[in-house]
């Protein structure tokens, strides 16, 4: 629901004491209407403009992790004015659903310039525009025309637009901020889907065609495998035949023995027929070999494919984007030269569930990468390793552990890097990002936890350790 004139000036206090005075330390274009806007400082240090034509919004929200910005003209032209800029004020203008952001950048000869962004959350004449100095117009997201009756082109003066006579409405409600930005929130989630399926959707697709390809390649298996065991017993028909040679009539096309009819064909002579019994018997044999292979290859790749489909749902899509590369993150080739997926069952991390949480853990570079990057990425949950040395990543997936809880952990951290003792470090997930080479981060602080001795407990938790399965 688009936010009204009255509403906007109740949210206007919490966005000017949240933003006045801080640094925009760069945009970035996330969808093709998302604009999002790193704030300097900790917290909600990301400004959302969302240019929804039916319910245009604007939010503070936790920063998110590395992500390739989408290019438009617009966003480049826009960044070039943003970016490194101080927010001096935001106000409403014309008291309409109009925001300005007054802000000072420094220009490419380091003198001080003022910029103005405007937002304009009018449904369905939704727009962005960067104003110079003068309040001339430099780009806008919907630039329009001269033949508009407002064009918003390149060095036009900027002109409000029109504001209607509206009827005088019955009081609001209080403003609630916080209620508001849960909604902004959730709707980010359909954005954050959007994007993964744009991102990746091709790929997906592939995989769930493979896997309904080997479904129906099963299918046939199986079919051909109950065909086949039907004839299994065709050796012990042509023994029969031979057995009963003297008493078979030559060119019947059966024969009866204790009610049970041997299918003869009359074209052929006896001995053919029994040999004919015998391939048959032979073939089935053969068929059931191979078949079983089949089926179990089939199977083992079906479960592969269903272990990298549920990992791609699972994943974290900024994640997704900063590994693709290092786990072969693309859509599957064609029939010939198909490559396997790096992401596998192998690349699952293992589990330990204790009290009611759940610590996760990798045992090697890759699973590590997949642990952290992918599926664990949510900011406040705990992150530990063992401090000055290789070892294996965990995962507390929990917002601020108790310190039994991280002392379980780091105990945890240990066993799985096969340790009896150390140092830990230990820091939410957000102060972690990803080093150079496979399985290697950098950490912008952490707290130290030393563990003298591992106790029974945590070492019988451990022995449960099972593999994790997404959504789990």
């Amino acid at each position: 629901m688009a936010l009204s004139e009255k509403e906007i000036g109740q949210y206007l206090p919490y966005l000017k004491e949240a933003l006045e005075g801080k640094r925009i330390l760069k945009v970035a274009l996330y969808d093709d209407r998302a604009f999002y806007f790193d704030i300097q400082g900790y917290g909600d240090n990301r400004l959302a403009i969302i240019l929804d034509d039916r319910d245009p919004r604007i939010y503070l929200a936790e920063r998110i992790e590395r992500f390739k910005s989408l290019e438009t003209k617009f966003y480049e032209q826009m960044k070039k004015e943003v970016n490194s800029s101080i927010i001096l004020n935001i106000e409403e203008l014309n008291e309409d659903r109009i925001l300005c952001f007054r802000l000072r950048i420094i220009n490419q000869v380091f003198k001080e310039e003022i910029r103005y962004l405007v937002f304009e959350m009018i449904p369905l004449h939704v727009n962005l525009v960067v104003l110079d100095e003068q309040k001339k117009i430099i780009t806008s997201f919907r630039p329009g025309s001269l033949q508009d009756t407002r064009p918003l082109l390149r060095g036009l003066p900027y002109t409000l637009p029109h504001k209607p006579e509206r009827k005088s409405l019955k009081e609001e409600t209080n403003w609630n901020t916080k209620s508001y930005l849960l909604m902004c929130l959730e709707k980010e989630k359909q954005i954050q889907d959007k994007r993964k399926k744009e991102l990746f959707g091709p790929l997906l697709k592939s995989i769930e065609k493979r896997i309904k390809q080997l479904e129906r390649k099963k299918e046939r298996l199986e079919e051909q495998a109950k065909e086949a065991a039907n004839h299994l017993n065709d050796g012990e028909i042509g023994n029969l035949i031979y057995t009963y040679f003297d008493d078979i009539a030559k060119g019947s096309d059966h024969y009866e023995i204790d009610g049970y009819v041997i299918k003869l064909d009359p074209r052929k002579s006896l001995s053919e027929n029994a040999e004919m019994y015998f391939k048959r018997a032979k073939k089935a044999k053969e068929t059931l070999r191979y078949t079983k292979q089949f089926l179990e290859n089939a199977e083992e790749e079906k479960q592969e494919l269903e272990a990298s489909f549920a990992q791609l749902i699972a994943s974290d899509e900024s994640g997704l984007e900063l590994l693709s590369k290092d786990l072969g993150i693309t859509p599957l080739p064609g029939r010939k030269g198909r490559e396997k997926l790096a992401l596998t069952s192998s690349t699952l991390p293992y589990m330990v569930s204790y009290k009611g949480v759940n610590y996760l853990y990798g045992k090697n570079a890759k699973q590590n990468d997949c642990l952290t990057f992918l599926y664990c990425t949510a900011r406040n949950h705990a992150w530990l390793h063992v401090l000055g040395d290789s070892g294996a990543h965990l995962i507390i997936k929990k917002d601020y552990p108790s310190e039994e809880e991280k002392r379980f952990g780091a105990e945890l951290a240990l066993l799985a890097s096969s340790k009896e003792d150390g140092d830990v470090m230990c820091t939410p997930r957000k102060f972690v990002n990803k080093g150079p080479n496979s399985g290697q981060v950098k950490v912008k602080e952490f707290e130290t936890i030393h563990i003298k001795e591992i106790r029974q407990e945590t070492r019988d938790a451990f022995s449960q350790s099972v593999r994790w399965i997404p959504n789990h």
